[in-house]
């Protein structure tokens, strides 16, 4: 296992070896890459028969994650499950 330079990381975003979409250079710092999460997300989907995927096989990386999904604000999501808000998280 070996990490990536900055300049390594913008070489392999070039080649396709790195996704980023959208991609701002400003993110890539000496040794990583910041990204901001946005309102969609995957879930994985526990199954007692497969505990493992095949990253490289869409079909079985549909069958393990469940999604997209989209997020929805700290208050709403407290108020439709019962739950007060928690400390330290805004309510958007």
């Amino acid at each position: 296992m070996s990490v990536y330079s900055n300049v390594q990381i913008k070489q392999a975003i070039a080649d396709g070896t790195i996704v980023c979409t959208p991609l701002d250079e400003r993110n890539i710092s000496e040794a990583s890459i910041d990204f901001t999460l946005g309102h969609y997300f995957y879930k994985q989907e526990f199954d007692e028969r497969s505990r493992v995927y095949n990253p490289f096989d869409e079909d079985d990386v549909a069958r393990y994650f469940k999604g997209p999904l989209e997020a929805m604000p700290h208050q709403e999501w407290c108020d439709r499950y019962g739950f007060k808000t928690f400390e330290n998280i805004p309510l958007d």
